[in-house]
């Protein structure tokens, strides 16, 4: 298992510059996986992404070390079963939603985070 240096940074009280992808593409994902990004986001929500297409670009993107995130559709334990099936954090926009969302039925906590995005 490869280490998550997106945690590792933050516990390290380090800043992360996130990658965020709304194309539907893998070759994007994977041309920005190369980039060297701290982590990288599939944008579900924003995008016309559907899953067949998150997961072949989760895959592209996991050719290089960046953690990959997933912004699920909607806050439905069946879309975030699927994200952590996948191997990827669902993703929220605050501790309050994520809190008081379907997000407290996965095993693992979702990952918090906020910052401008970087569209691909």
């Amino acid at each position: 298992m490869r280490e998550n240096k997106l945690k590792t940074l933050w516990a390290n009280g380090g800043a992360a510059m996130n990658c965020w992808l709304s194309m539907d593409s893998s070759l994007a994902a994977e041309a920005m996986a190369y980039c060297d990004w701290d982590s990288i986001t599939v944008d579900m929500q924003h995008s016309l992404i559907d899953w067949r297409s998150a997961l072949t670009m989760l895959q592209a993107a996991s050719q290089k070390d960046a953690p990959t995130l997933m912004r699920v559709p909607w806050l439905d334990p069946a879309w975030i079963m699927r994200a952590l099936m996948a191997s990827s954090a669902p993703w929220s926009t605050t501790a309050r939603i994520a809190k008081n969302s379907s997000a407290r039925v996965a095993m693992r906590p979702p990952v918090i985070g906020a910052g401008a995005p970087c569209a691909a």
